[in-house]
């Protein structure tokens, strides 16, 4: 039986360094394995998850826990920094996760920077000849 995809936007399977920023002053380099335009997932060690999720308080327990991160494209002039919400947290194997998050907001052309490496990606890497705006 086949599986039915669900997902509302398109997803691509990347290889993509970014930098999530702790809750301290501290960042985690971490590897986005896949994205669209709604979220990605992040691969994460074992021991990467209590920096990720360290067991603190939050005022409203049922949100998201918020992940500031900055994500590095191939064109190191389209940069792009975000907030996601992790959604969930799946084993891969013995020592990685998959953290799937949703985008929440995005800072300055972010969203366009974004939209436009997606239509990259959709186009098998050929330029886009306009500028797509970016919604959430």
């Amino acid at each position: 039986m086949d599986m039915i995809e669900r997902r509302a936007a398109q997803r691509f399977a990347v290889n993509l360094s970014a930098r999530v920023q702790l809750a301290e002053s501290d960042t985690l380099s971490v590897t986005i394995i896949d994205i669209s335009a709604t979220g990605l997932a992040i691969e994460l060690l074992a021991e990467q998850l209590p920096a990720i999720f360290p067991n603190q308080l939050r005022q409203n327990v049922i949100d998201t826990v918020k992940l500031p991160i900055q994500l590095t494209l191939p064109d190191p002039s389209l940069p792009v920094s975000f907030i996601a919400g992790a959604v969930y947290l799946r084993r891969m194997n013995h020592i990685k996760f998959s953290l799937g998050c949703r985008f929440e907001s995005f800072a300055d052309n972010s969203a366009d920077n974004l939209a436009t490496y997606l239509f990259e990606l959709s186009t098998g890497g050929q330029p886009s000849p306009l500028t797509i705006p970016f919604q959430l």
